[in-house]
């Protein structure tokens, strides 16, 4: 169904009062795809690839680049680029990768591994970047990591469990491969409409707006589009690179949420979240893109008729 994928834009933006009150369903809807996801996946295939250091390291130097390139534009621009470019990869990733059919636990580990790291490193840097005068809470912080990661690792412990404990609502559950796609279609209009809400009840000027929204979607390109190259550049010529579509995914889709409560926690501004909340719309603008171009062929036409007997 082409599209269900820009319906669930519109549908969120036009019922945003009915359909932002729903927002507490995200968290059970992401742990249900993960664990459809997490079904198909041996965990043999779970390690590490160089890669993924190499990911981890863009991000690391990113995060400067970005703060200082943007900082003429005022420190909550600059403040905005570095919580993004630090922002680990979104825990729901592996179920998109999954639907865009790719390397299911190559995601996986980069997600464990940069929300592991990133966000016990966020409070760091923003005490250096500021100096000094943010002081988060580390313990907080601490506890949020941990949530995060739980809905990791307890979608992918439960389905160990349902595979080796119920093994027929393992196959019946597999054997409906468009049910994650019909559930982040829901997901993306409840995402759209609380979306929609916090921009309505964090009114902000109009040329504030436009460079938040600016700055979230440069940095959503730069992600996506060196994401595809990092593997490249990290092959030797002789070889072909692999985890190309993995690598800018686990680069460019982005734990949004963790930062959206940096912003608005720690660094107390509801101006700055307004990045990374624009982001949420750009990173599934462009899933939407690539589901719409990996969607498969239903009922192809019958082969032409030849002359040959």
């Amino acid at each position: 169904m082409p599209f269900l994928l820009p319906l669930a834009f519109l549908i969120g933006y036009l019922a945003a009062p009915v359909l932002s009150p729903l927002a507490f369903l995200l968290g059970p809807m992401l742990v249900v795809m993960l664990l459809l996801t997490f079904l198909r996946l041996p965990l043999d295939d779970l390690r590490f690839h160089r890669t993924h250091f190499v990911i981890l390291g863009f991000q690391l130097l990113l995060a400067p680049i970005a703060y200082f390139a943007l900082l003429p534009w005022g420190t909550s621009v600059g403040l905005a680029a570095l919580i993004i470019a630090l922002t680990p990869t979104a825990t729901a990733a592996p179920a998109m990768v999954s639907m865009l059919r790719g390397d299911v636990a190559y995601v996986t580990v980069a997600s464990l591994l940069t929300n592991t790291t990133l966000c016990l490193l966020m409070p760091l840097a923003l005490i250096l970047f500021t100096g000094g005068t943010v002081r988060p809470d580390l313990a907080s912080t601490a506890t949020m990591v941990l949530r995060v990661l739980a809905v990791v690792l307890g979608p992918l412990a439960l389905a160990l469990v349902v595979r080796r404990l119920l093994p027929t609502l393992a196959t019946a559950l597999t054997a409906r491969p468009r049910l994650p796609f019909y559930l982040w279609s829901f997901t993306l209009a409840v995402i759209t409409a609380k979306t929609t809400t916090h921009l309505t009840d964090h009114p902000q000027p109009p040329a504030a707006i436009v460079t938040m929204a600016g700055v979230s979607a440069l940095l959503c390109g730069v992600n996506f589009g060196l994401g595809r190259l990092l593997p490249r550049l990290a092959t030797p010529r002789t070889q072909t690179p692999t985890h190309v579509m993995e690598t800018a995914q686990s680069l460019g889709q982005k734990n949004t949420l963790f930062t959206i409560y940096v912003a608005l926690s720690v660094l107390n501004s509801p101006l700055i979240a307004l990045a990374p909340t624009f982001y949420i719309l750009w990173h599934n603008l462009y899933n939407s893109i690539q589901l719409f171009r990996h969607r498969p062929k239903e009922n192809p036409p019958p082969p032409e008729p030849t002359d040959s007997v």
